[in-house]
């Protein structure tokens, strides 16, 4: 779904938010412009950012450039037109040239044999935020000169000193007879031998070599002691508008390296807090935190608090929907064409365990807004002629294959207006377009806040109105909040719920892992602090997105000589998911076969993933092949020039014949 070259970088905002409860309010006091973490794990966060002052300097991600250097505005507000100011996006794929056309950090690192791009992966920052800056006089200081590695040291010495010409070189390295040997042979650098987690040490490099530093790199020990003491100090010599990089924090959870696997019962993630005393959390703290993201959700789609509960994703949501209503023979379902497939699949298990019709309203991309209103029309009118009840409309916000957005407000005025029950499926739709559910007013909403609120898996927002809640009978599974017409329920082990019946439906479904609805004020409050061109917060998220979808589209059409999907009014592509057509003849490929269409389209998705390192949603519709591409806010148009070469080479190789073999 996503175009990029290395998908590791999918997961990377989503890891800020196990710590929602400790990365908010405070600041230091120097604010430099990025403190960039390397080599985080994906399961929670670290220690060494619950333990110390790194959880603070957090909030610093997304500053926006008061008191950077006026030498590094310009570039960074060059490198900004591709990317919002943030900590967690990446830049750059590797390649042979950066964007100035000099030689990449990847392939400089490369050919110095630095396992900062063998082992690990850690190019995508360096490329992002040094790249505007390196031709610029740079002050930096790395921890650790590589005297314990297998192929000794030296390696980052030279790729520096090759990727940043005019770069002032500083290292502090441990081992004392290396770092003696090292500086008598150089003059390229100023070494210092000693104990990054020695204080007294350190204040006296800072006397020595100043408080000034442009870039300062951790790639020492990695001991949580070495880290966390050179970030509580070294942090001071940073300068405003600098940057501070810390290299493998994976350690946080190795024990030889001071870290802690089991956490020790530091609360520093909500699954944490939940083991630690199970019982308690489950009947008490849980359903506070649960009202706490209920109230925020509410309040960013505008929505009373009363109406908003969560589900794990959107088509949890249709089902919790259809399974709850009451279908006669007379009543019908309707939804379009290009439903989600797993939504059309519930409905069809509608009609097999119901009375409950269907009715499909048939089209083709690209078609009109006006088209599909008028569509909509005429069916209800046609499904009453025939003497039968159009129940409920089921419509997406924007529909997932092809990506394009639909005319939902307008569809929605149009249920109002004909006593149809509207059921909208904004799976993509919090985070992704603006949203205000008081004016929209739908009988009933859902959307994954997983997607692009960047809550982690899985967790979407579900509203009914008071007027239908009625309606909605049970959660999936049915649990305890669960009460019978006749008002009858089983005791019930749980705390008394004042509650009203809706809200206590869906506080507690089973024995299930709610962790990530916890995390939506958090991701809300990360969103705020983002900034591109001028613009803050959801201004700035959507604002880039779309930008950089919709040019990143345009650019991969262009290389591959071929169009993005629109319709005439230009309505398709107003949101951050675009769709392009791949330069390939049905006919010529596989004669028309549809099957062997198919089998096309399966090979390319397969072989982007294990050879290309990335992946697009590939898709066949309407007698052509398309990719289905979104605009995130870490992402840049350097990530779709990646693609678009990859689906270039692509296919070709499909036009030889590989996908045969």
């Amino acid at each position: 779904m996503l175009p990029i070259p290395h998908r590791r970088r999918i997961s990377r905002i989503n890891r800020q938010y196990t710590l929602s409860r400790l990365s908010c309010s405070l600041q230091p006091s120097v604010q430099p412009l990025a403190v960039t973490i390397m080599g985080l794990p994906t399961s929670r966060a670290p220690i060494i950012l619950a333990s110390v002052g790194l959880i603070l300097l957090l909030a610093t991600f997304f500053q926006q450039l008061n008191g950077i250097p006026d030498s590094w505005k310009d570039r960074l507000r060059t490198a900004g037109s591709a990317s919002p100011s943030h900590g967690s996006g990446l830049g750059q794929t590797h390649g042979s040239a950066s964007s100035s056309g000099a030689p990449s950090f990847y392939s400089i690192a490369l050919s110095h044999g630095t396992d900062k791009v063998t082992k690990h992966h850690y190019h995508h920052m360096y490329q992002k935020y040094l790249d505007p800056v390196r031709e610029t006089r740079l002050k930096l200081l790395e921890i650790g000169l590589g005297c314990d590695m297998s192929y000794g040291p030296g390696a980052s010495y030279y790729t520096w000193l090759e990727y940043l010409p005019n770069v002032d070189l500083y290292y502090i390295e441990y081992d004392a007879a290396c770092a003696a040997k090292w500086a008598a042979n150089t003059t390229a650098a100023t070494i210092f031998s000693g104990d990054q987690a020695n204080v007294e040490f350190l204040q006296r490099f800072m006397r020595e070599a100043g408080t000034d530093f442009d870039v300062i790199i951790d790639d020492g020990g990695h001991q949580m002691n070495q880290q966390i003491t050179s970030l509580q100090y070294l942090w001071q010599a940073v300068k405003p508008g600098g940057i501070y990089f810390c290299e493998d924090l994976q350690t946080s959870y190795w024990e030889n390296y001071g870290g802690d696997p089991s956490n020790s019962g530091k609360k520093t993630t909500m699954m944490d807090e939940a083991e630690a005393v199970p019982d308690k959390y489950i009947r008490y703290d849980n359903p506070k935190y649960l009202d706490e993201s209920r109230e925020a959700v509410a309040k960013y789609l505008n929505a009373p608090t009363s109406a908003c509960v969560f589900v794990p994703n959107a088509t949890t949501g249709l089902n919790t929907v259809l399974r709850s209503l009451v279908f006669k023979p007379e009543d019908v379902i309707i939804y379009f064409a290009t439903i989600y497939g797993a939504c059309e699949k519930t409905v069809e298990y509608i009609k097999e365990t119901t009375p409950a019709k269907s009715h499909k309203i048939a089209y083709e991309y690209p078609v009109s807004d006006d088209y599909l209103c008028s569509s909509f029309e005429e069916a209800v009118k046609q499904i009453r002629a025939d003497g039968l009840n159009p129940k409920i409309a089921i419509f997406d916000t924007i529909v997932s294959m092809p990506g394009v957005r639909m005319p939902f407000e307008r569809l929605t005025a149009l249920c109002h207006q004909h006593n149809v029950l509207s059921c909208i499926d904004g799976a993509h739709g919090i985070g992704h377009i603006p949203l205000d559910i008081s004016t929209l007013d739908p009988d009933f909403f859902f959307s994954n806040c997983h997607k692009w609120l960047h809550v982690p898996r899985g967790c979407a927002v579900f509203y009914a109105p008071e007027r239908n809640q009625d309606l909605i009978r049970t959660t999936l599974p049915t649990s305890w909040g669960f009460v019978e017409k006749a008002g009858k329920t089983a005791p019930s082990p749980l705390p008394p719920n004042a509650k009203s019946p809706y809200v206590a439906l869906f506080e507690y479904t089973a024995t299930t892992d709610n962790a990530p609805y916890l995390c939506v004020p958090a991701a809300l409050q990360w969103r705020k602090n983002l900034s591109w061109k001028g613009k803050q917060g959801e201004e700035a998220v959507m604002g880039y997105g779309l930008w950089v979808a919709q040019e990143g589209a345009k650019l991969i059409a262009k290389s591959l000589g071929t169009e993005v999907m629109d319709n005439d009014q230009g309505t398709l592509t107003k949101c951050m998911l675009q769709n392009i057509r791949l330069p390939l003849s049905l006919d010529k490929l596989t004669s028309g076969d549809a099957a062997q269409a198919t089998k096309i389209a399966q090979w390319i998705a397969k072989v982007q993933v294990d050879e290309y390192n990335m992946f697009v949603a590939i898709y066949f519709y309407a007698g052509s092949w398309w990719v289905r591409v979104s605009g995130q806010v870490y992402l840049t148009l350097e990530d779709f020039e990646y693609g678009a070469k990859a689906l270039e080479e692509i296919c070709q190789r499909v036009e030889k014949g590989e996908w045969k073999v």
